[in-house]
């Protein structure tokens, strides 16, 4: 899916100077950056990255956590 986005002059600007030197897409930038976003607000990429979230925040799902040795007297 394609999407448009409007950006102000100056940072379509400087997105574009650092597509050329580094040689990569503005798309390519663009997407690192909604990762990038994603990552930091906790929300998943895909749906299978949802669904296995999902599962982890159920505590029946989670490891039991290990029992306490009994010392041998």
């Amino acid at each position: 899916m394609h999407r448009r986005i409007a950006l102000a002059p100056d940072l379509s600007h400087a997105l574009d100077q650092l597509a050329h030197e580094t040689e990569r897409s503005v798309s390519d930038l663009a997407e690192e950056a909604v990762c990038d976003l994603l990552k930091k607000h906790r929300r998943p990429r895909s749906l299978l990255e949802a669904l296995r979230e999902s599962t982890r925040r159920h505590p029946a799902n989670d490891p039991h956590p290990p029992r306490a040795k009994r010392r041998s007297r």
